[in-house]
């Protein structure tokens, strides 16, 4: 063999190793946005009380399409070092997966730009290694800003008034009514350090906000339900009117609540045959 043709095949290799570590690189980050997105669902509810689950679960598919290419590269790759044939261009149909896929990124970030839309304090704590959220309560720095060193005891009086402070303010002001209340807003409301509220939320009232509000959303439905002045308004709208930001979310969350649907529910409240 000529040095020439011994120097294109040692290229040749270095090539084909070198396509194999991008798709090894492709398919580290693939897993590794993967495993962020669903951090930052988890941690969300605690700071959030409007989340579009559909779009988050959209990002998650278009990432898990973008591991299914670099897989289909490392194949590519395999087959065209045995000089075998798969009798499609693997590179073009690579390629037109992650066409596909920015287009699909694309169109859901237009529709829900408000998704990853966090202030710079919310944002550091669903993106960092923290402790989860189960992990909150009674562990988590619960002052005024993160590694303030306060951790939440156990049954102490003035958390425990805390709670009740949250509870009746959630009924008499109905801040939940707003479709964009944070946790940051609603401890600014009742001037409170939003780390404390976050870890009594979890404590005392065995939700994550996300759930709490979310929780009376749905109570202040029922209620419209039940007043005969309200029922002739479509049942979207009640949805609206309590606080959810979507027909879709309105429909999931009240049925996770209560085991019905709003229809369901609304004709159980007229036939008087609710438990």
């Amino acid at each position: 063999m000529s040095i020439t043709n011994e120097g294109s095949g040692y290229y040749h290799i270095i090539e084909l190793i070198g396509s194999d570590v991008i798709s090894l690189q492709g398919i580290v980050y693939s897993v590794l946005a993967l495993i962020i997105i669903n951090r930052y669902k988890k941690r969300v509810v605690n700071l959030r009380s409007s989340l579009n689950e559909k779009i988050i679960s959209g990002y998650r598919t278009g990432v898990i399409m973008a591991l299914s290419a670099w897989c289909v590269g490392i194949v590519g790759n395999e087959f065209e070092k045995r000089g075998l044939s798969t009798g499609v261009d693997l590179f073009v149909f690579v390629y037109l997966i992650f066409v596909a896929i920015i287009y699909w990124l694309s169109i859901l970030t237009l529709r829900s730009p408000e998704v990853f839309k966090l202030s710079k304090d919310e944002a550091t704590e669903v993106l960092p290694a923290k402790a989860d959220e189960g992990e909150l309560v009674g562990k988590e720095s619960v002052g005024d800003a993160p590694g303030d060193g306060f951790l939440l005891p156990q049954n102490d009086k003035e958390l425990s008034e805390l709670n009740d402070r949250v509870v009746e303010f959630l009924e008499k002001e109905k801040p939940f009514l707003d479709p964009d209340l944070s946790l940051e807003d609603l401890s600014k409301k009742l001037g409170v350090g939003r780390h404390k509220l976050s870890a009594v939320i979890n404590q005392f009232q065995k939700m994550n906000f996300f759930e709490l509000i979310n929780s009376y959303r749905v109570k202040e439905v029922q209620r419209m339900m039940a007043n005969p002045m309200e029922l002739s308004k479509k049942m979207y709208e009640l949805g609206y009117d309590a606080g959810f930001n979507s027909k879709a979310s309105f429909y999931r969350v009240f049925k996770q609540m209560t085991h019905k649907t709003p229809v369901e529910y609304k004709a159980a409240v007229r036939a008087g045959s609710l438990n």
